[in-house]
């Protein structure tokens, strides 16, 4: 009996239209109730140029991108190789000054003034000075960007814990 109540029960909802909705809306209400906002700043800073973040997770949750590990480590590997050419450029104006200084350390006999190789060894500490306080500067504000990033996502992730 409990067999046929089953089956009788299981035919019917086959017979019934379905109303289910899709999934693009479904979502579109989802992230529309979210408050997305420092989601939103955070993906716009890491993707200036792209997409804004509901588009991308639309596009995602539709599988018309998708992510493969093979593209994200070339993605890694292109930012790894941007950040080392950067760094290349800042070793290399820190190194420019010093094997001046230490050129102008040997031939500091062949000057006829004891001044001229004072003040030439003055001006390779002042172009270290400079290029490691310009250097301080942008870390400063790096680090300063990334304190404001975490404390951005710990206020956008703190809702979602609740």
């Amino acid at each position: 009996m409990k067999r046929l109540i089953f089956l009788a029960a299981a035919l019917w909802l086959l017979l019934l239209p379905a109303h289910g909705e899709q999934l693009s809306s479904a979502l579109h209400e989802t992230l529309d109730s979210l408050s997305l906002s420092a989601w939103e700043g955070a993906w716009e800073r890491a993707f200036p140029e792209g997409q804004g973040l509901r588009e991308a997770v639309m596009e995602l949750a539709e599988g018309k991108i998708t992510l493969d590990g093979a593209g994200v480590l070339k993605s890694l590997g292109d930012s790894l190789l941007g950040e080392v050419k950067k760094s290349l450029y800042r070793l290399a104006a820190l190194m420019m000054p010093a094997v001046f200084f230490g050129i102008l350390q040997r031939m500091r006999a062949s000057f006829q003034k004891k001044s001229l190789g004072d003040a030439l060894e003055a001006a390779c500490f002042l172009m270290l000075a400079g290029v490691l306080a310009r250097d301080m500067g942008e870390h400063a504000a790096l680090a300063k960007q990334a304190i404001s990033s975490m404390a951005d996502l710990m206020q956008a992730l703190f809702p979602l814990l609740l």
